[in-house]
């Protein structure tokens, strides 16, 4: 498997809280686990005096109990994309009219 390549980098503020994103070359839209962490106030083992980048989050979403809420965050993402693809579609149909 072929490591993505970061095309585009940048920062989201949530919260107050600035957390790096990034666009991957195959239009995947990634937040730092790292920033999200910060954000969250999750504080991770120290390791040689260096916190860990991430670990923390990935084990706290990573846990069973929280897959049904994974599935509707998902199923949300669908959704929003295809409203935003029906907008797009509308909006270029309107422009081909004049």
């Amino acid at each position: 498997m072929a490591k993505k390549k970061i095309t585009h980098e940048g920062e989201i503020v949530l919260g107050g809280n600035k957390i790096p994103c990034y666009v991957l070359d195959d239009g995947t839209r990634v937040l730092s686990a790292r920033g999200m962490q910060d954000a969250l106030k999750m504080v991770d083992e120290m390791e040689s005096g260096k916190q860990k980048s991430g670990t923390r989050l990935t084990r706290y979403l990573a846990q069973k109990t929280l897959s049904h809420l994974y599935l509707r965050i998902k199923r949300l993402i669908i959704i929003n994309r295809l409203i935003a693809i029906r907008a797009m579609r509308k909006s270029m149909d309107t422009r081909q009219h004049y």
